[in-house]
């Protein structure tokens, strides 16, 4: 009887320690596949960044040779205006003209913007006022398009150490591209509050057309831009200040009912590191970035 009891009590401790086995076999198996996984997301992140890297290289060749030959077209364009009489089908033209060259010089300012690296210069700042300001700017086209702004505000409004005309950028970016995604007569609304812990959250949210799936993957990349005339740098910019910022930028957005746009933003400034580009949180699960 004691040698049976014996043999069956070793039989249990066999069972027992084969258990913590095969659990222990599981969870290494699940933390390999982890890695392996990160290991795969960190690979896609390292060739996005030289892609952008190289991307970038050339449009600042690009932007510089244009910027020139711009200048004295604009330069032609002031001296022939002062030939021209002030009525007449030629001072329209060379209206319109001007608004050309400005509109090429935003581009090739934006082009530069994004190529080179982001220096911020912190202070402590309100971001009611960075909406305030941000939203001055906007006016023209929110009136232009019949879109209602709402404004939502934290009590006491939050305040952070950023550089203040950076955000503002951030703001109007976002702005007008929910502007260009709304239908006349629809809604913008505009929040910014304060984050657990410190830091503050900014939001701009539209009910436009929404983002198909597939371009969300791409939104903010660099010259990315599913709309017909857009050069596809606005939320790539607002991406890049962000994140010199140590912040991340997300979105949501649902085709037909329309998208948020979510700027989280740490109190004070993370230390400058190399490269020019950190993936937000969603996006350093999946390679993705807007415009």
């Amino acid at each position: 009887m004691t040698e049976i009891r014996e043999l069956a009590e070793a039989f249990l401790v066999f069972n027992q320690q084969a258990e913590i086995l095969h659990a222990s076999h599981a969870r290494l198996e699940a933390e390999v596949a982890r890695l392996n996984e990160e290991l795969s997301q960190k690979n896609k992140l390292l060739a996005r960044r030289e892609r952008l890297a190289l991307l970038g290289e050339m449009a600042a060749g690009v932007a510089h040779e244009i910027r020139n030959p711009l200048g004295g077209i604009h330069l032609y364009a002031d001296l022939l205006g002062r030939s021209l009489p002030g009525d007449g089908g030629g001072a329209d033209l060379l209206d319109k003209l001007k608004g050309g060259i400005r509109h090429l010089n935003r581009i090739v300012e934006d082009l530069l913007l994004y190529t080179r690296e982001i220096e911020i210069r912190p202070a402590r700042c309100r971001l009611d006022h960075v909406l305030e300001e941000a939203l001055a700017y906007a006016r023209p086209d929110l009136e232009a398009a019949g879109i209602r702004l709402v404004r939502e505000l934290s009590d006491p409004p939050p305040a952070i150490e950023a550089d203040s005309s950076l955000l503002v950028r951030v703001v109007l970016n976002l702005v007008k591209n929910s502007i260009q995604a709304s239908p006349p007569g629809a809604e913008v609304r505009v929040a910014a509050a304060g984050l657990p812990g410190g830091g503050a959250r900014l939001e701009v949210a539209d009910a436009g057309r929404g983002i198909d799936p597939a371009a969300l993957e791409k939104i903010f990349h660099p010259f990315f831009t599913g709309r017909p005339g857009g050069t596809g740098l606005g939320l790539s910019i607002c991406h890049r200040i962000v994140d010199a910022h140590g912040g991340a930028i997300d979105v949501e957005s649902e085709v037909g009912i329309g998208s948020l746009f979510r700027g989280d933003l740490p109190p004070t400034p993370a230390p400058a590191r190399s490269g020019t580009d950190r993936l937000s949180r969603r996006n350093a699960v999946r390679e993705g970035t807007h415009a």
